[in-house]
């Protein structure tokens, strides 16, 4: 099916030239290089030093994509490491809402149980809960709901009993 870029659904016109490359593929073969292709064009993209978080959230959901719809096997394990760091960057230091959900939700999709960069995240969701703005602790019991994880409920007890309580 044709569908236009403004009635896609598509965040952005390189959100929407992936799908529409993969999904107009003559073979899975074919469409797992086009998403092995953008993954490294991301790779590239998410090393400048200048990057907005708006350009940070966009190359997120496209690996999101990518991730989804690779072949099971295709990649090699931790193909994704690199993005780590941005996801979890976007999550801590946003001031938008719509953003730290992208950089929860790829960590919650994408990142491994037990991967080093975890306590990190840990510590995001922390800040987050003790945050002021509902909207963040919804966000980060979202993530802890979607998400949960042994190391997080020794860090995090005695917020969700205060927040227990809450009106």
């Amino acid at each position: 099916m044709d569908v236009p870029f403004h009635s896609s659904g598509a965040m952005s016109r390189a959100h929407y030239a992936i799908v529409r490359k993969v999904e107009s593929s003559p073979s899975t073969q074919s469409a797992d290089q086009d998403l092995f292709l953008e993954i490294k064009s991301i790779q590239a993209q998410l090393s400048h030093h200048r990057l907005s978080t708006e350009k940070c959230k966009e190359c997120l959901v496209i690996l999101l994509y990518c991730a989804t719809s690779v072949s099971p096997g295709f990649l090699a394990e931790g193909a994704f490491d690199f993005a780590f760091p941005h996801a979890i960057n976007l999550a801590a230091t946003t001031k938008k809402n719509e953003e730290k959900r992208i950089g929860y939700l790829f960590c919650s999709e994408i990142m491994p149980t037990g991967h080093e960069l975890r306590l990190m995240l840990i510590n995001t969701l922390l800040k987050d809960l003790e945050s002021e703005d509902v909207r963040r602790v919804c966000l980060a019991l979202d993530n802890l709901i979607t998400s949960p994880n042994e190391d997080v409920i020794p860090a995090v007890q005695s917020r969700l009993h205060d927040l227990l309580s809450h009106e």
